[in-house]
């Protein structure tokens, strides 16, 4: 019987550390008027290029609480595409997780591992601010980054979810690449409201998108 108590409160504690209610813990919410952070958000978009139909919906799912106290988010993405109308709809799921550490907006695609990630945004966002893509380590070998973001301009932004003032504009690319060039436009207290492929002329805008109060 003792055993069986053991049992249950390790259990109740690593369910309380690995994954906590967001009304119970608001460990990200201090920058949550810049980049809002919060369960039931979710963005939709869609291609702007008339070359094929694609569809990509992003929702926060889960607010979770690590043993090391940082709070994140869990994203899930669902994207969908097909080349034609007669062509068949590809569809593919993944998740990652997201979270505020100092002034940096981090995504993790894996929590065993908080070394690896990408910087989304770092505050403060003015025109003339860089950050560089940090390093990643694959099969234990570390690949250096050359990727840059580079906030370069502050514009107003039409997409078929509304029109957005004043969006920080960010390019990312490798520095004298032009063929890796990409683009997307941040609007505070929205979100990412358009992007653009650099792999290709491809550019995405936001169709719908629900932030909870």
């Amino acid at each position: 019987m003792r055993k069986v108590i053991i049992i249950l409160i390790l259990l109740l504690v690593g369910t309380y550390l690995t994954c906590t209610k967001q009304k119970q813990v608001f460990r990200s919410e201090p920058k949550i008027e810049y980049y809002p952070l919060r369960v039931g958000n979710y963005w939709e978009y869609g291609d702007n290029s008339n070359m094929y139909e694609y569809h990509l919906r992003k929702e926060i799912v889960e607010f979770c609480l690590l043993q090391e106290g940082l709070g994140v988010y869990k994203a899930r993405y669902l994207s969908s595409h097909s080349y034609s109308k007669d062509t068949v709809e590809h569809k593919e799921e993944w998740f990652s997780y997201q979270a505020l550490i100092g002034n940096e907006i981090r995504e993790f695609s894996d929590l065993s591992d908080l070394g690896q990630y990408e910087i989304l945004l770092r505050f403060p966002l003015q025109v003339g601010s860089s950050w560089k893509e940090p390093s990643k380590q694959m099969d234990s070998v570390w690949i250096f980054s050359i990727f840059i973001d580079s906030v370069v301009a502050v514009e107003n932004v039409i997409t078929p979810a509304g029109e957005f003032d004043d969006c920080f504009k960010i390019s990312s690319g490798m520095g004298g690449f032009d063929f890796m060039q990409s683009e997307k436009w941040f609007k505070p207290q929205v979100g990412f409201v358009k992007f653009t492929n650099g792999l290709g002329p491809l550019e995405y805008s936001l169709v719908d998108y629900k932030i909870m109060k």
